[in-house]
Order: C-alpha cells, then structure tokens, then sequence
C-alpha cells in the first residue's frame, strides 16, 4: 500500500496550501526520517519546524491510501502541483532519487557529522526515541 500524507502544524486547516504533502508505503517510518536530528533524507522545513517547536507541535495525518504507486503519485501531484507550496520544497508526484551506494568525501562526511552534532545540541526537546 501506498500513503500520501500530511505533516502540519497543529493550527494547519488546509492540506492544499500548508504543510508538507508526503508519499510512502512506510508513513510511519517516513515521518521519523523527517523528524530526527540526522533527517538529511527527509524535508528541512519540517525538521526545522520540529527542532523549534518540538514533536507535539506537529500532526501526521494519512490523506489517501493506494494499492498502487502511480495512483498515489498522482494524488500527490494534486495537492503540490507546484514547487515551494506550504513546506514542501519540489513539486509532488516524483520519486526521490535512490542515493544507495552513494559515497561522500572525507570532507563532506565531516560536514556531516558537524552539522548533525550542531542541530543535536541546538534542540530544544527530549527526543522520542530515548527513554
């Protein structure tokens, strides 16, 4: 099955212009790679968001549910026909480019790694999954 979803603010009344519209067939999972301090895979808004407001400041919400993927892309491309509508960054639809066997630089792996420690100790509240 596949999902498109919502991730908002508590005060977000419209899916269509607020937010940020997501698709996967892991929702959960995806809004965890959205929320954690090493989220380079998901949207920068919404960690941005989270580091600031904490996780109770969000709502996750499953719009549609598909058997198929093209279906659900489709439905996706809907609600974010245009780039940088709400938090989304690119236009809805698309696929994320699969950066498996990727290898950065020492450099860029150092870039990384300070960044993440940085956003780490910048935040604000106690993480979910500690505890």
């Amino acid at each position: 099955m596949y999902y498109v979803y919502w991730i908002s603010a508590l005060n977000h009344t419209d899916p269509f212009t607020e937010g940020y519209i997501g698709l996967s067939n892991q929702p959960k999972k995806r809004l965890k790679a959205h929320t954690t301090d090493t989220a380079s895979v998901g949207n920068k808004k919404v960690r941005v968001f989270v580091d600031e407001f904490g996780l109770n400041a969000i709502k996750h919400t499953i719009l549609h549910e598909y058997a198929d993927l093209q279906s659900a892309q489709n439905k996706e491309l809907e609600y974010r026909p245009n780039a940088k509508i709400g938090w989304n960054i690119t236009k809805g639809g698309g696929i994320t480019p699969d950066c498996t066997g990727r290898e950065h630089s020492p450099e860029t792996i150092a870039k990384i790694t300070s960044k993440n420690k940085e956003t780490k100790s910048q935040r604000n509240y106690v993480s979910h999954f500690k505890g």
